[in-house]
């Protein structure tokens, strides 16, 4: 048993057809890009926000999805707040295909790991 799948970011659904028309990434015929979803995040300690603050955004504050090395969700005022998990990473293509994401912190919990939750979904 193994994956079929190549490694590379075009193995997931949404991605587009290579330039020699080789189909990649799924075929379930549902836009991925297009799906609302809900995280929790990863590295909130070693973020801006916290680090800076020594505390966690309240319930409800607006967040936006952007990359640099990893996805990243920040405030609508560019605060850095946490990563989103790996499974996510094919949210880069659609971000390059025009996407745009932004949601609000769901959860914040603070304690001797912070947590912060976010519900995301696509604007564009």
């Amino acid at each position: 048993m193994g994956s079929t799948g190549t490694g590379k970011f075009t193995d997931y659904p949404g991605s587009k057809p290579k330039q020699n028309g080789d189909l990649t990434g799924g075929s379930s015929g549902i836009d991925e890009c297009a799906r609302a979803f809900s995280s929790r995040l990863e590295d909130v300690s070693a973020c801006t926000y916290f680090t800076t603050t020594a505390n966690i955004p309240p319930i409800g504050t607006s967040v936006e999805l952007y990359f640099d090395k990893r996805i990243i969700v920040r405030t609508l005022d560019g605060i850095d707040l946490g990563y989103l998990p790996t499974k996510f990473n094919y949210l880069k293509i659609c971000m390059d295909g025009g996407y745009i994401y932004q949601g609000f912190v769901r959860l914040s919990a603070l304690g001797a790991i912070p947590v912060i939750e976010i519900d995301i979904a696509p604007i564009s």
